[in-house]
Formats: structure tokens, C-alpha cells, sequence
């Protein structure tokens, strides 16, 4: 693999640098440079992974290892643990959850159809399971179903829902 096209310490003071820094000494931080020099060496040694050939997939899966380590019972229902960027939108057995995204980058293409995902183990404790995921295409446009009218028209839109629901 060749070398990033831009270093990685420019782009780090670029984008990130001050405002975890104004993070940190807004959150109560005493040294919100040396907190966010921290943040730095994760972000350095990323690119050096990278650098040497590791795909992200399994860079981040070790650190989300390493995350559990230290906050092993941590759990959320507003943010993916594995990459810490989209809500989740799988629960897992192990009682994690993950985003549609996490599901295609640690899952395994099905052979049911397209777009199916099997989840074999939680990328964050390692637990088995044995979930398979339909993603929509990302060409699928969002459907909306508008249903009005009382009585005996409500009686006919439940019947037609719970159709619906039987597909």
C-alpha cells in the first residue's frame, strides 16, 4: 500500500485539533492539549496500520476491543459502539447493537438474496449469533402508506395492514 496522499499530523490540526481541544476544557478537562494529544496518537497510529496493509475492518474491530475492555458493560440505543458514527439499528443476542453499516463491513454476504448480511459474531465482544440482516438497496426510495376513514373503512384498513404485514 502507498503512503497517504496527505500527512496525516496536517489533517489532524486541520479538522480536529481545536475543536477537541474546546471540547475537552468545555467538558471540565485541566489539559484539554494533552487530552486531545491522546486522541492524536489513536488517530496516528491508525494511519500507520492503514499504511501497513490492514484493512479498516480489522483495525477498528481492534479497537472496539479495546473500548470494550475498559467499558465492557457499556450499551447504547443512540450510538453504534463499532464505529461510533450512526445510530444502531440491530440488536444483537450479546445485547450490543450496530448500524445498517457495521452490518455489510463485519458481515458476511448471504446466499438467501441480495442485500441479505448474516452477523455471525458481535464485532465488539466476539459472541456468536446467528442473525441474518435485510439492508434495502440504496437505491430504494422511502414508502409511505396513508390510510383514512373510521368505522367499518378502519375495519378494512386493519385487515389490509395485518395483509401487509403477513407479506
Amino acid at each position: 500500500m502507498n503512503g497517504p496522499a496527505f500527512p496525516p499530523g496536517a489533517v489532524y490540526r486541520e479538522l480536529y485539533s481545536r475543536t477537541l481541544i474546546r471540547a475537552f476544557e468545555e467538558h471540565g478537562s485541566s489539559d484539554g492539549k494533552f487530552d486531545s494529544g491522546q486522541i492524536y496518537h489513536y488517530f496516528e497510529r491508525f494511519f500507520e496500520q492503514r499504511q501497513a496493509g490492514n484493512p479498516a475492518s480489522i483495525i477498528r474491530r481492534a479497537s472496539a476491543n479495546a473500548f470494550l475492555v475498559r467499558f465492557g458493560g457499556l450499551r447504547s440505543t443512540s450510538t453504534c459502539f463499532s464505529c461510533l458514527c450512526r445510530p444502531p439499528e440491530y440488536a444483537l443476542p450479546c445485547g450490543h447493537a450496530i448500524c445498517g453499516t457495521c452490518v455489510i463491513i463485519f458481515g458476511a454476504k448471504a446466499s438467501r438474496g441480495e442485500y441479505h448480511f448474516d452477523v455471525n459474531e458481535c464485532p465488539l465482544c466476539g459472541e456468536t449469533c446467528q442473525m441474518t440482516v435485510r439492508q434495502l438497496p440504496p437505491t430504494k426510495r422511502p414508502v409511505l402508506l396513508s390510510l383514512d376513514g373510521g368505522g367499518i373503512r378502519g375495519i378494512i384498513q386493519l385487515g389490509l395492514i395485518w395483509s401487509l404485514d403477513q407479506r
